[in-house]
């Protein structure tokens, strides 16, 4: 029996899927910027945007760079083409991530809190976001010192992080259309109930990757 060539769109438009959200999200709040207007001040306070908006503007602009390089990086077929591209695309992507983890920790710290925003929840999305730059200097760390399975794997949880939006977006959507808005403690629930599976499915991704299912072709 013959065996089957891998799909090699199966794992970038996978990816895809799941930066699609948060970079749609970006691009149209950047747009929004852009034109002077915030159809999310009709609901909500968002003038500090306004006075101080250089920390939402990098937040978006470098995590939206770093969500999309992460498609050819983390696609098998894409990394192995060239590694002085996956080097090159590798260092940008690094310093896009380092620098929209440390936006977003700035944000919780200088911005008020919205209407869904609570302590905790302002806690864990700090911690999350330092998570994330912690897992990009480990990546860049363990690539140095050419240990390629952990680079991969800090990358990994690095990505999951900073495409957790598109899980909270789901849930909250959910939210909206079966109860309306909610509390802000139950926000804070669904908001980190998407990064924490995230953060697994990025261990199970990990686990899968190094001990992959065994073929019967």
């Amino acid at each position: 029996m013959p065996i089957a060539k891998p799909i090699i769109w199966k794992t970038p438009l996978t990816l895809a899927l799941l930066v699609a959200i948060p970079v749609a999200l970006s691009a149209v709040r950047l747009m929004w910027f852009a034109n002077g207007a915030d159809p999310m001040a009709e609901t909500m306070d968002t003038s500090h945007f306004a006075n101080i908006p250089i920390p939402i503007i990098a937040h978006i602009a470098f995590g939206s760079l770093f969500c999309l390089i992460a498609i050819v990086q983390l696609t098998p077929e894409w990394r192995m083409a060239s590694r002085s591209l996956h080097k090159t695309l590798g260092y940008i992507a690094a310093i896009s991530g380092i620098l929209a983890a440390v936006s977003a920790m700035i944000m919780v710290v200088i911005y008020p809190t919205g209407p869904f925003a609570t302590t905790t929840l302002n806690v864990v999305r700090f911690g999350f976001a330092a998570f994330m730059g912690l897992c990009i200097l480990n990546a860049v760390r363990n690539a140095r010192a050419r240990r390629i399975a952990y680079h991969r794997a800090w990358m990994i949880r690095a990505f999951a992080v900073a495409v957790a939006a598109s899980t909270q977006a789901v849930f909250m959507g959910i939210c909206f259309a079966t109860i309306g808005d909610p509390s802000p403690v139950l926000a804070t629930g669904l908001l980190t109930l998407g990064f924490a599976i995230n953060a697994i499915f990025a261990e199970w991704w990990i686990i899968r990757a190094r001990h992959p299912a065994p073929s019967f072709t």
